[in-house]
């Protein structure tokens, strides 16, 4: 297992002379609100969403002597001291990490014959789902290093640049990306009129009441829409851009050529 820090350090705990013996990430936690109505039997289903996601790992340690074992065991409390979050990478699966974990209890690290411990540390990560490593800016071959099988990586050719009014952008996420609670930049770059940005699979769409010129970036940052660092907000529609997992074909009208849109955000997965 490795430990990512927000700073970005990692940390390889086979190199520490610890022992992953068993990542579980469990099955997301429902939490679904109901609602009853007087004299009427059952409930009302008004949505579902997941808990935070908990991981439970068995960790095992072999030391030399006494002191060695007392070295071991200080270094995971460092490790794991749970005052900051840190992100954790499961072996098996090295491209997907957990991000901003805590341990969620107390754990002993009680010594055995031979100097040699076993022990399970639950942890909780702030998401229910984990992330891919590799950025949009990283070539997706396997060569990279940074993707693996069950990625959802399409056999198809595809980009997060384009400067075409029609094209696709992929997510390859097991989940929607909802820029109200997920990261998700659109970058628009050059000329336009009354600028439009659709999303016909989701049936999104956002409109600039405006205008860009040659050197102009539109951005739209989460909730946020800005021309070079500066908000427009008040004159767009106020509407959003989701992404749907998988293949999602984009539209664009007041575009005026040369112009180039690229995308920034993050692969989720269950």
């Amino acid at each position: 297992m490795l430990v990512e820090r927000l700073n970005g350090e990692i940390i390889d705990l086979n190199k520490a002379g610890i022992y992953t013996l068993r990542f579980i990430p469990e099955a997301p936690e429902p939490v679904t609100t109901t609602a009853e109505i007087p004299g009427v039997d059952g409930h009302i289903d008004l949505g579902t969403k997941y808990r935070g996601r908990l991981i439970t790992v068995d960790i095992g340690i072999q030391a030399g002597d006494w002191y060695e074992f007392a070295l071991l065991r200080n270094e995971i409390f460092r490790i794991f001291d749970s005052k900051e979050p840190f992100h954790l990478i499961d072996e098996v699966e090295p491209n997907k990490k957990w991000i901003n974990c805590k341990y969620v209890s107390p754990f002993s690290i009680a010594r055995r014959a031979k100097v040699q411990s076993e022990f399970t540390i639950q942890f909780r990560s702030t998401s229910a789902y984990s992330r891919s490593r590799g950025s949009l800016l990283d070539p997706f071959t396997f060569e990279s290093e940074l993707w693996q099988f069950g990625m959802n990586i399409p056999l198809e050719d595809f980009s997060y640049v384009h400067n075409t009014r029609t094209f696709s952008i992929w997510n390859l996420g097991d989940k929607e990306v909802n820029p109200r609670h997920d990261m998700l930049q659109i970058f628009y770059r050059g000329a336009s009129n009354n600028l439009r940005i659709t999303n016909t699979t989701t049936g999104d769409t956002w409109q600039y009441f405006g205008t860009s010129q040659h050197g102009d970036t539109i951005t739209l940052d989460g909730v946020f829409s800005r021309k070079n660092g500066v908000s427009i907000f008040g004159q767009t529609n106020r509407k959003l851009i989701r992404l749907a997992p998988g293949k999602n074909i984009f539209v664009l009208s007041g575009a005026i050529d040369p112009f180039e849109i690229s995308f920034d955000f993050q692969f989720l997965y269950l």
